[in-house]
């Protein structure tokens, strides 16, 4: 989801698909493969590769619309958590509510 209407730069939580990211890693990573998911998730070698994504992605667009700083969420958005709709629709004010701490630490930083 990104976020950061009205700030200096664009952003976005990311919640990673993490059968394919532990795919990934059974080849390529193998000792990250028998970590938990939320050690897993917040590996610097996985936050490496979800950021060389980002970067992929990010050549499609525009300066002004790349992501600048990802967050990593290790939970799913969930109906059950109230972060989507019966739909599967996110819910952007919930869920910038549920992760207001990152939120605010990402751009408090570039507010200092």
């Amino acid at each position: 989801m990104v976020i950061g209407d009205g700030m200096k730069f664009a952003s976005a939580f990311i919640v990673p698909n993490y059968a394919h990211l532990l795919d990934w890693a059974r080849t390529d990573a193998p000792e990250l493969a028998t970590m938990t998911k939320d050690d897993f998730l917040t590996d610097p070698a996985i936050v490496k590769k979800v950021n060389q994504e980002v970067r992929r992605a990010n050549q499609h667009f525009g300066n002004w619309e790349q992501i600048k700083k990802p967050i990593i969420l290790t939970d799913e958005f969930t109906i059950e958590n109230g972060e989507l709709t019966p739909t599967l629709k996110m819910k952007r004010k919930v869920i910038l509510e549920h992760h207001q701490e990152e939120f605010n630490n990402l751009y408090q930083m570039e507010m200092d």
